[in-house]
């Protein structure tokens, strides 16, 4: 087990690097590198990587050793124009600061809110799924699965969200690369260009709410007091990045990739036909397998020993989420779907600790009302190989960019 230590650090290296990370099928890496070096400085960049399960718990649970300030280096590179500079707010800040902000938009994700909202994600995946003919193939991402989240999100924030999940969606592939410390010009100009029609699209909300206050989650934080002053601007984009991110981004590669696992196990898909309430266990053993969020990034406040080495102070740290729910010393057999874990619930994949993601319990009935709807109204699904699914490289997000599905009653 990690501990904290004042020694001098211990530097493990290996012939590892992000761009290694970012392959398609990183899992046989990942394996390599828990048994050989779990914990190790990667090549030719400035930062260490954690993959065993217990390791990458104890950073999460753990924020006054891994600060969750490790995420500036990727939403806020030292390069970054300081005029497109955001208030990070809840996503860069340790306890207690994060706790006492995080509370301002719990109410959004909390029980009653989200039972509240299950008549209309019923309503949206029936009207959504009217537009698919059966033995016709269709983009499954464009026609069901993100109208089918953004009329959610649409109806948390108040705001038409279909451009926002576009931008997300470019920002996070750019954001894999930004770690360089000398970008080339284009591709700075391309992330200045996202990030500023983001900021658009958020402007134009918060606008749009300050005038006409509705039942929503922004409208409702205008009202808030945080240290006696209202929530800036700055801040609110902050928190509807998050919502964004947590109610529509996360969710809708989650969906496809539960829809991928279900075409490649027809045994299952009729097991979920027949008995739907296995549908939940389907869904934790989809967050493990696929693992949407493959890492995070935090920074060491001090010197940290692990029995496999020393990570030095103030050091940047990929934390392996996709690799820790692929450990077998945690999960045996890994690489085997198997909704009947007796652990199914302790993978990572909406992270640990204090930054446990705010969006975990909307997710789930989210993916659990999709999947129904899919279930009772087709008899058999087909997806193409594996080899002619759109999936960018990434180190940091398994994201599908389409997904054409052919459903058959």
């Amino acid at each position: 087990m990690a501990k904290k230590n004042t020694a001098q650090a211990t530097i493990v290296t290996s012939d590892i690097n992000l761009q290694s990370l970012a392959a398609k099928d990183v899992f046989p890496l990942y394996d390599i590198m828990r048994e050989h070096y779990s914990v190790c400085q990667l090549q030719e960049d400035n930062m260490w990587a954690l993959t065993r399960y217990e390791d990458v718990k104890f950073a999460m649970e753990n924020p006054d050793l891994f600060s969750a300030s490790g995420q500036k280096a990727l939403l806020q590179p030292e390069w970054f124009p300081k005029e497109l500079n955001r208030d990070l707010f809840l996503t860069t800040e340790d306890p207690p600061e994060h706790g006492e902000k995080r509370g301002l938009i719990n109410r959004a994700y909390v029980g009653k809110k989200i039972q509240a909202l299950l008549p209309l994600m019923q309503q949206s995946a029936q009207t959504h799924l009217d537009k698919i003919q059966s033995a016709t193939q269709v983009d499954i991402m464009s026609v069901f699965v993100r109208p089918y989240m953004c009329e959610l999100a649409d109806e948390i924030i108040g705001a038409d969200s279909e451009s926002c999940l576009q931008d997300l969606g470019r920002w996070a592939q750019l954001n894999t690369s930004n770690l360089s410390e000398n970008p080339s010009p284009a591709y700075v100009d391309t992330l200045q260009k996202v990030v500023r029609r983001q900021n658009d699209n958020f402007d134009r909300i918060i606008q749009r709410k300050r005038r006409m206050p509705q039942d929503d989650l922004i409208s409702s934080l205008m009202q808030e007091r945080h240290n006696g002053k209202s929530l800036t601007n700055c801040q609110l984009r902050n928190i509807l990045e998050l919502t964004v991110t947590a109610s529509i981004f996360t969710p809708t590669h989650l969906l496809c990739f539960a829809l991928i696992e279900l075409a490649k196990r027809p045994d299952i898909w009729r097991t979920l036909k027949a008995n739907p309430e296995k549908i939940p266990a389907f869904i934790e053993e989809v967050l493990r397998y696929s693992s949407v969020v493959r890492a995070i990034l935090r920074r060491t406040t001090q010197p940290v020993e692990f029995p496999a080495g020393i990570i030095p102070e103030g050091a940047l740290v990929l934390v392996g989420v996709a690799a820790a729910n692929h450990d077998p010393a945690q999960f045996p057999n890994p690489s085997t779907f198997d909704m009947a874990r007796p652990n199914i619930k302790q993978h990572l994949a909406f992270g640990h600790g204090a930054h446990v993601c705010i969006g975990a319990a909307l997710a789930r009935q989210q993916l659990k009302i999709a999947l129904e709807a899919i279930l009772a109204r087709f008899d058999t699904i087909t997806l193409p190989s594996d080899n002619q699914i759109k999936t960018p490289p990434s180190w940091l997000m398994n994201v599908v960019e389409e997904l054409p599905v052919t459903f058959d009653q």
